[in-house]
């Protein structure tokens, strides 16, 4: 056996120590903590991530928002005319004159009573003036006299709103328009759906028996032969919309409803709300 002397080199001493020491300095090297330009680099990183995918969600959740409630509505009118099918009597859908609120109305009652095939008369169960007063939402309890609010159909408009927009047509963004119906203007919205599903124009005469409106009168040709139902998104008034949302709009005519994209945002006071400027998809 071989022994060295106690003044030789560590490493002929004891073998093993060089190896030792080279993986002890690695692991404190890999251990080492980071120095300030790297977590100030690191935090700007995540900042930037951070900020772009916060814009990315607003306008994701904008354009989400507005094509919800444009299917919403477009499964009220399909509903309503569904049900008109089903129960042979009519149904109604009336938007109010504030952009709002929209309703679909069973016509269970010849105002005097509750009956089973109605009256074809719209007899609103709570006038708009109550039910954009109320808060939080109601529709008014259900009487004999009245046709019955089918609640869980009716609704209230939860878009951001632009009270203080540029002109009118900006500040009809975020609610419901129908052609000749500024939000706001004090007309209301009326459609008729009979007991055979033919829907009816009864924006001008809805205390008339649905039965008496003629169809060739009922969608006005001037009007691209049939109704429009808009949801206007241009906030600053640029004519561009601010989500831009894959529908946002409706058309119907005597026997078919299709949602619908704008072509052109707010070309007239209260905007171009009409069958041309909804394109069916």
């Amino acid at each position: 056996m071989i022994r060295l002397k106690h003044n030789a080199p560590a490493h002929l001493r004891n073998p093993g120590t060089s190896s030792y020491l080279k993986r002890r300095e690695g692991e404190l090297r890999s251990q080492r903590g980071v120095t300030l330009i790297e977590l100030i680099v690191t935090v700007a990183i995540v900042a930037v991530i951070t900020l772009a995918l916060g814009f990315q969600f607003q306008s994701w959740k904008a354009r989400y928002d507005v094509e919800r409630t444009i299917r919403d509505v477009y499964t009220a009118l399909t509903d309503a005319r569904t049900r008109a099918l089903q129960l042979s009597r009519a149904h109604f859908f009336d938007i109010s004159p504030d952009g709002r609120h929209c309703r679909v109305t069973d016509d269970n009652s010849n105002g005097v009573a509750i009956v089973p095939n109605g009256d074809g008369i719209f007899q609103m169960q709570t006038a708009w003036a109550a039910v954009q007063a109320s808060n939080p939402l109601n529709w008014g309890a259900p009487v004999a006299t009245t046709d019955a609010t089918l609640n869980l159909r009716s609704r209230r408009i939860d878009l951001p709103l632009n009270p203080g927009g540029a002109s009118a047509a900006a500040r009809a963004a975020g609610l419901l328009s129908g052609r000749n119906v500024v939000p706001g203007g004090g007309s209301s919205f009326v459609l008729g759906f009979d007991k055979r599903g033919i829907i009816r124009d009864m924006r001008a005469t809805w205390a008339v028996p649905i039965t008496n409106i003629e169809l060739a009168t009922a969608f006005p040709t001037a009007q691209g032969g049939g109704l429009t139902i808009c949801i206007f998104t241009d906030y600053d008034n640029n004519a561009v919309s601010d989500s831009d949302p894959d529908y946002d709009c409706i058309n119907i005519i005597d026997t078919k409803i299709s949602l619908g994209k704008l072509t052109t945002q707010n070309t007239v006071a209260g905007g171009d709300c009409v069958a041309t400027n909804c394109i069916s998809k």
